[in-house]
């Protein structure tokens, strides 16, 4: 007889504890939720600072090097001799001599390469 008195009382709290508990459930999801957006928005914040800060940085590096090329041409033009130009022109026509001596180095050796592979088939 006690355990049904029991039964019942458990029964009977439960109907009135439950909506409470449901009430008090969604209203700590509901928290949990606001503090999530919180956290997220406050996390779009600090990327769009930082994205912010970067550009910033980017611009200041992108003046410098516009500095740098400004500078560079100011001496050019000042320093631009004819015996320059000609030391310019031999230093050009040298490295073009090396790049072909290079590649024909290069297709002298594929040459050669399958000219013995061919011997040892």
């Amino acid at each position: 007889m006690w355990g049904a008195a029991v039964f019942v009382l458990f029964a009977i709290a439960m109907a009135f504890i439950k909506p409470w508990y449901n009430v008090w459930s969604q209203e700590m999801e509901g928290k949990a939720e606001f503090a999530k957006s919180e956290q997220n928005r406050k996390i779009r914040i600090e990327e769009a600072r930082a994205n912010h800060e970067a550009e910033k940085l980017n611009a200041q590096a992108e003046i410098e090097r516009a500095k740098g090329a400004a500078e560079a041409i100011r001496i050019g033009n000042g320093s631009v001799t004819p015996t320059y130009i000609q030391y310019l022109w031999v230093l050009v026509i040298f490295i073009n001599i090396c790049i072909y001596v290079k590649l024909s180095l290069l297709l002298l050796r594929y040459i050669l390469h399958n000219f013995i592979y061919t011997l040892h088939l």
